[in-house]
């Protein structure tokens, strides 16, 4: 897991940061620089002190798995909560008019018009979430002919999500299936070579863009110049926000700290904060005007800069100790929170409490039931009273 984070951390942050660097002053300048060194000793003193003590990534494989049965009831109640969607799309596949209906709901969300998601649709995309996390938690398992039930549900899953425009579920739908196969794969990420992660990052990229291009387009597609439009949109999702962040840095950079309001902002919202979806202002830069989407300004904003640093360092670190020594019930809940952090780079996941509630929930839920089975396995009533006696 350390080396994808590490990658990741490179590939996602670094290395755009870098390459726009020039042109800014010191200070910005400065902090890339100890942010990088936050992120890459951590990664560099792990990888040493194993190596030197011979010590291997550990097998996740198996840990906190969650049984067939859940995520057939994930999926259940998915269709049950979510018919509103699944009939209208299936209404705009049998009419042929699927691209006029997302256009007509891209214009009513964009006019303030659509009233926003329902319960029902929350609740569905919180046993969505669920779904990926327990899916994601079987990789390297005996799985059967259920495997195939799953994939096509998650494709059914994607076009249902794309009625909505709901690219940022899917994305992190996306994100908790990615966490879950980065700790059961925890041996293969951290053996394999450069060329390998190649060839995983590029499909991996290429689906995301197609999650981004399916709901993107049907925004503009009445327009001649609409693909034209959607890959300028992309690139402000991309590199763009990293150019932004540094003027912002630059410019609009204020001391004051929120102690986390812009990383685990659901805790607000479930105090009853009022906060207002896309709440950062946009900036002008050379790719164009827009808003920063990298997760680094929440956490400068939070913590301040130094504060950033120190939380990057306390994630890696717990990434770096779970990818050596065997989970427990509290390491996987931390571990699991630090790679949705480390591998979003685009905000804070937990800004969203649908997100939050179905992500920690699935965690929370795989701990109880591999405990529940344990307790179940013979001779653990004998153990617990010799232990007592």
């Amino acid at each position: 897991m350390l080396k994808l984070v590490s990658l990741t951390f490179l590939a996602a942050y670094i290395v755009p940061l870098a390459l726009l660097l020039g042109p800014y002053g010191f200070e910005s300048h400065f902090f890339v620089l100890a942010y990088t060194l936050a992120g890459v000793l951590v990664s560099v003193i792990f990888f040493a002190a194993a190596s030197q003590n011979k010590v291997e990534p550990i097998d996740h494989t198996g840990r906190f798995s969650a049984p067939i049965g859940a995520i057939y009831v994930c999926m259940i109640a998915y269709v049950v909560l979510k018919s509103s969607s699944i009939t209208t799309l299936l209404q705009g596949l049998a009419s042929g008019q699927l691209a006029q209906i997302m256009l007509a709901n891209a214009l009513e969300r964009y006019h303030g018009n659509s009233g926003g998601p329902s319960a029902a649709e929350q609740l569905g995309l919180l046993f969505l979430f669920a779904f990926f996390c327990f899916v994601g938690s079987r990789i390297g398992l005996k799985n059967g002919r259920h495997i195939l039930m799953f994939w096509l549900f998650a494709l059914f899953a994607f076009f249902v999500e794309s009625i909505a425009l709901a690219r940022a579920g899917m994305l992190l739908a996306l994100l908790c299936f990615l966490v879950e196969l980065a700790i059961r794969k925890n041996i293969l990420f951290a053996r394999a070579s450069l060329l390998t992660y190649a060839k995983i990052a590029v499909p991996a990229l290429l689906l995301l863009f197609g999650v981004y291009l399916f709901s993107a387009y049907f925004r503009v597609s009445h327009l001649d110049n609409g693909l034209q439009i959607a890959f300028e949109k992309l690139g402000l999702y991309t590199i763009a926000s990293h150019d932004l962040f540094l003027i912002w840095l630059e410019k609009s950079f204020q001391t004051d700290v929120t102690g986390g309001f812009n990383t685990f902002t659901f805790l607000w919202k479930l105090t009853g904060t009022d906060v207002e979806q896309g709440f950062y202002q946009p900036l002008h830069s050379r790719f164009g005007f827009g808003n920063i989407y990298l997760n680094i300004r929440g956490f400068i904003q939070d913590f301040g800069g130094a504060g950033a640093c120190l939380f990057l360092a306390i994630l890696m670190l717990i990434v770096g100790y779970c990818t050596f020594v065997p989970l427990n019930g509290l390491s996987y809940i931390l571990l699991r929170v630090a790679l949705a952090i480390l591998l979003f780079p685009i905000y804070s996941p937990f800004f969203f409490t649908t997100f939050a509630i179905g992500f920690l929930f699935s965690g929370f839920a795989l701990v109880a039931l591999s405990v529940m089975r344990k307790q179940r396995e013979p001779g653990f009533l004998s153990e617990r009273v010799a232990t007592i006696q």
